[in-house]
């Protein structure tokens, strides 16, 4: 167990320092079993929610600590501190299987709704988004959502929920009605990274395109040589081919990509392409007179 000061608040510097307590559960974390409970697919379910014109979004209070533990399981958690010994009675971080104990809750919470007849709810982990086609039926919506919470004793924070918007941010993704780009946060991280030092820098210059790589057309060859430079035993080198491939990556970005919701009543058209170093598909749909990608393909051979 270990004591971490919490930050000065800027706001009331008079108020006096706090501490964070901190267990350090890797020992249980050997013992206990693999949760197999599958968290949601997040490209599913941003283009499910993106289905909705209009879209509220709820955020419960310091979610694990709202669901209380057995008994058996507050045994396993005790703890000693210089001031007595003492038990979690409820869900603590750190635990491997939380998430999965967390999805499982809010899961069900969603199958209790569907079965009164209440759809387009979403949720990953304590995010939950409400999608809905008029102001009346999200006004429905959002009151069976609070009856269940209450019904369960479970409480939000007023200040993360966001009711009646058109656009919505969620799960790094801007969501409108049928249309999904990156949120401009990370727009503007990708656009304003410095030309990578390191392999570490290559990889999380990497790690921010690749969570978009659906939204990026021919994604696998135009990274093939950054990703050349995190293999082992490869020397990092940063060469102009390197610098032209970053430079077209967040050139990418500029422009904003984005993806529209397929409308399974009309014909799709499939582009493809293949070099020596990849193979690459674009699923497009017209809309307007123009054709607009529905979504992105690439691999690297």
């Amino acid at each position: 167990m270990v004591l971490v000061r919490k930050k000065q608040n800027p706001r009331n510097p008079h108020k006096p320092a706090s501490y964070r307590m901190a267990l350090d559960l890797r020992l249980l974390n050997t013992i206990l079993e693999n949760s197999t409970y599958p968290l949601p697919k997040i490209p599913t379910l941003i283009n499910e929610i993106s289905k909705y014109p209009f879209y509220t979004t709820i955020d419960f209070c310091k979610a694990y600590w709202q669901i209380l533990l057995p008994e058996e399981m507050q045994d396993v958690l005790t703890f000693t501190t210089p001031f007595g010994t003492y038990a979690n009675r409820r869900l603590v971080f750190g635990l491997k299987t939380v998430v999965s104990i967390f999805q499982a809750l809010v899961d069900l919470l969603i199958d209790e709704l569907k079965l009164s007849g209440t759809t387009g709810l979403y949720a990953y982990q304590d995010d939950i988004v409400i999608g809905a086609h008029s102001f009346q039926e999200m006004h429905n919506k959002i009151r069976s959502v609070l009856d269940i919470l209450i019904k369960y004793n479970l409480t939000l924070s007023p200040e993360k929920c966001v009711f009646f918007k058109s656009t919505i941010d969620y799960l790094g993704f801007n969501i409108s009605h049928n249309k999904i780009q990156p949120i401009t946060s990370n727009i503007l991280k990708i656009t304003s990274f410095q030309p990578p030092r390191t392999v570490k820098q290559v990889r999380r210059f990497f790690g921010l395109c690749g969570f978009y790589r659906s939204l990026i057309p021919g994604f696998a060859e135009l990274a093939e040589c950054l990703t050349q430079l995190t293999r082992k035993n490869v020397p990092f080198q940063w060469t102009p081919t390197h610098q032209e491939a970053f430079k077209k990556l967040q050139d990418v970005f500029f422009t904003k990509p984005f993806v529209r919701l397929p409308d399974w009543d009309k014909p799709f058209v499939l582009n493809t392409d293949v070099s020596g170093q990849a193979i690459s598909g674009i699923l497009l749909q017209e809309h307007e007179g123009k054709l607009h990608p529905i979504s992105y393909y690439s691999k690297t051979l």
